[in-house]
């Protein structure tokens, strides 16, 4: 599914962001609520729906 897939991604590029030694802030964006917004998909979370899923994994995994 589209968000396992994201999940993926984010995790992977968290992983090799901290591997690198990187401490500073990560902003977070979330553009697939445009496939939503225009009445593509409505499968996919709304942007602001879709930054706090990002943060919450985020904070979840320990990550950040």
């Amino acid at each position: 599914s589209n968000l396992s897939l994201s999940k993926t991604r984010v995790l992977t590029a968290i992983f090799i962001i901290k591997k690198a030694g990187f401490k500073g802030y990560v902003g977070i964006e979330y553009e697939s609520g445009l496939m939503r917004s225009m009445g593509k998909d409505e499968s996919y979370l709304s942007n602001d729906e879709g930054v706090a899923a990002t943060k919450k994994l985020l904070e979840k995994t320990g990550l950040l």
